[in-house]
């Protein structure tokens, strides 16, 4: 998940290793200011340092802070759906053997993973978009 993730980050950034707050808008949607916020609070869920006064994020750990954003997202999905398909025989909730429940656990992630992986990926094609028109808007009200 972890290398899925930093691939689609590279390719977003290029060459980039250090972001800025105002690339991981780009990514968490959680504005500027709310970063400082939650960094002066000790609340920042992603690691961060300070260069030269200018706050810098690693583009590995921002991979994994979304890669584990991704496994928790899966395993709620899996409980979900654990609570939804239990056996039931004359109306009680009947337990499985161990082993049909590990197959299906990989299963169930495995889809989970491809489902995150296809909202990872809309939600770059989003933010794109968002730019391209904001930059338009912002030249055609400097026309005017």
């Amino acid at each position: 998940m972890f290398e899925v993730i930093l691939r689609e980050l590279q390719k977003k950034f290029g060459d980039k290793i250090l972001l800025t707050p105002e690339d991981l808008v780009l990514i968490t949607g959680i504005s500027v200011g709310q970063q400082a916020k939650l960094r002066s609070e000790g609340r920042f869920p992603i690691p961060f340092e300070k260069l030269g006064g200018r706050i810098k994020i690693n583009i590995f750990h921002l991979a994994e802070y979304l890669a584990s954003k991704a496994n928790n997202y899966a395993k709620s999905k899996m409980k979900e759906d654990k609570k939804e398909s239990g056996n039931l025989v004359n109306n009680r909730l009947v337990a499985r053997k161990d082993n049909k429940k590990k197959n299906e656990k990989g299963r169930l992630k495995d889809n989970w993973f491809r489902e995150f992986l296809a909202m990872f990926c809309s939600h770059f094609e989003k933010m794109e978009l968002n730019n391209i028109s904001k930059s338009r808007i912002g030249k055609n009200f400097i026309k005017l």
